[in-house]
């Protein structure tokens, strides 16, 4: 996975590159208010709702904004300021960071195992519900992941 982004993050930056920072920055200016639309809309994206059939979704909610950052990454290298290269590490942190973590696929399975299971395992719910208030995340997940197995079985 992160191959793979530093792989789009390069198509970006060798793209912009042969650019005046000039012709960059007003490419960026074009872009820039749908890209952070984008940003911002693919946080709201349930990732793990997507399907099979949906991976390239998926892949393209993770890897293109990578491609904006590479490009601005060379305007950043050829007009260097402090605002920009903070505000570049802290936009390209926040994504990866989000897009890495498994909360997509553990909110996901918390969602179906609480439909799935209702009334049916009161004490696994309010077990896992705990679990997961105190931010034991990880372990909730794997009582649903579990509970989830044997349903595969019945």
């Amino acid at each position: 996975m992160k191959k793979l982004y530093a792989l789009f993050f390069a198509i970006g930056a060798v793209c912009a590159a042969p650019y005046s920072v000039e012709e960059i920055h007003t490419s960026l200016e074009i872009v820039g208010v749908l890209m952070l639309v984008a940003l911002v809309a693919s946080l709201l994206v349930p990732f793990a709702a997507f399907s099979e059939k949906e991976r390239i979704n998926t892949f393209l909610l993770q890897n293109m904004p990578l491609i904006a950052f590479g490009v601005y990454a060379v305007e950043v290298v050829k007009y260097p300021t402090v605002v920009s290269a903070i505000l570049l590490l802290a936009s390209m942190s926040m994504h990866l960071s989000y897009w890495t973590a498994g909360l997509h696929s553990r909110k996901f399975r918390m969602d179906m195992f609480l439909t799935g299971v209702g009334q049916d395992r009161p004490d696994v719910v309010r077990r896992v519900t705990v679990l997961a208030a105190l931010g034991r995340s990880q372990e909730a997940d794997d009582i649903i992941r579990r509970e989830m197995a044997s349903w595969r079985s019945d």
